[in-house]
């Protein structure tokens, strides 16, 4: 619920820069690998999914984030 408010407000400013980092810290944030994890159906999979497809990321940048040391 929080991140569509953030979506909503930081689309309305016109603040894509803003947008996609705090889409990839909510994606970490996650700890849902899917470009590695693509065997796992759980609901956080599937809604996670769901979301980077409705971003139109590529799977580089999923495998990048993925790959990131937390």
């Amino acid at each position: 619920m929080m991140l569509k408010k953030i979506t909503i407000y930081l689309i309305k400013i016109g603040d894509l820069k803003r947008l996609d980092l705090i889409r990839k810290c909510f994606y970490i944030k996650t700890r849902v690998k899917l470009s590695i994890n693509k065997k796992i159906c759980n609901w956080q999979y599937y809604e996670i999914n769901i979301l980077v497809k409705n971003w139109k990321w590529n799977f580089n940048k999923i495998k990048y984030l993925d790959n990131i040391k937390y």
